[in-house]
């Protein structure tokens, strides 16, 4: 979007602008992503019927889009002083899901993380094909999930101990949507967590359509 864009063009200039600038900027472009992405997670709500995840037609080319979000993602992280890495494997060319859905699923993932994770903490990305599935790992060094709320965490509108605590504004349907997507593929997420080191998400599509 041209707001989107207009943060880009700023960031770039903000070594030519007064010291208090950059955090002003950070800060306003994430409070931007925030009210963007709840109406796009909102609209998204109402495609995902059982039809949508029987589309023919469905199909993602893999490499140009894990590239341009890891692309994107590199940089939000250094503007965080978060070290991030992407370790690509032997992926397939495509995959025959939703191209918004596949995208909106790795940018949860990784925002998320970012979210999550302090200054001078590390977020690793790994994709890779193992039993016939397309494989999306992300483990980050960040707070954590506490053990109580552990159980609730892919239940829509759920918002943890830790998201109030960070003063993270999200919606708490993220993850819930995640799930959502990945079981009407016929894949599945899982995740591992500990209360202050950090937590590690999988999603796992299968590499061929189900009938």
């Amino acid at each position: 979007s041209a707001i989107g864009y207009t943060f880009e063009i700023l960031m770039d200039k903000v070594a030519e602008l007064p010291p208090w600038t950059h955090q002003f900027l950070v800060g306003a472009r994430e409070h931007y992503a925030w009210m963007r992405d709840i109406l796009e997670n909102f609209i998204f709500i109402q495609e995902l019927t059982v039809d949508y995840f029987r589309r023919k037609d469905a199909k993602v080319s893999l490499q140009a889009e894990l590239s341009a979000i890891t692309d994107h993602t590199r940089w939000f992280a250094g503007s965080k002083n978060i070290t991030f890495e992407w370790f690509n494997k032997d992926i397939p060319e495509s995959l025959p899901i939703d191209r918004a859905a596949f995208i909106f699923t790795v940018k949860q993932l990784l925002d998320n993380a970012l979210i999550f994770t302090r200054p001078h903490g590390k977020i690793t990305f790994a994709t890779y094909q193992d039993d016939g599935r397309l494989v999306l790992e992300v483990s980050d060094t960040g707070v954590g999930i506490p053990k109580d709320d552990q159980p609730h965490i892919f239940s829509s509108f759920f918002r943890g101990r830790n998201a109030y605590e960070m003063k993270n504004v999200g919606m708490g349907i993220g993850l819930y949507l995640v799930k959502m997507i990945a079981e009407g593929y016929g894949g599945d997420v899982s995740f591992h967590s500990t209360e202050g080191k950090g937590s590690t998400f999988v999603v796992r599509f299968p590499l061929t359509k189900r009938e």
